[in-house]
């Protein structure tokens, strides 16, 4: 009978690896970490390699923000531009005369 136990110790070492690779401004998941892993065979390399290729706009590869950050990225009351609306059709439009 084939013992799971070895490839659990391998997954746990590898995910403690790749955080510490890292470091801590990446936010990363356990299960993102444990998925490459799998897929690239437990390679500590390619995995850091993968996540730090991920685009920044993933919600889980964003480095941490501060409350300030959040406060400069934030749409200042009274600057917020009205959408115009530029889809009228002809029946719409007054003939001129």
């Amino acid at each position: 009978m084939l013992s799971i136990l070895p490839y659990v110790e391998q997954l746990r070492d590898g995910t403690l690896k790749v955080r510490d690779a890292l470091g801590p401004d990446i936010i990363v998941t356990d299960k993102e970490i444990q998925d490459s892993l799998w897929h690239y065979y437990y390679d500590i390399a390619k995995t850091v390699t993968w996540i730090l290729s991920k685009p920044l706009h993933s919600e889980t590869h964003q480095t941490k923000l501060t409350v300030f950050d959040d406060q400069r990225t934030a749409p200042q009351p009274g600057k917020v531009k009205k959408p115009t609306n530029h889809a009228s059709t002809k029946s719409e439009q007054k003939p001129n005369g």
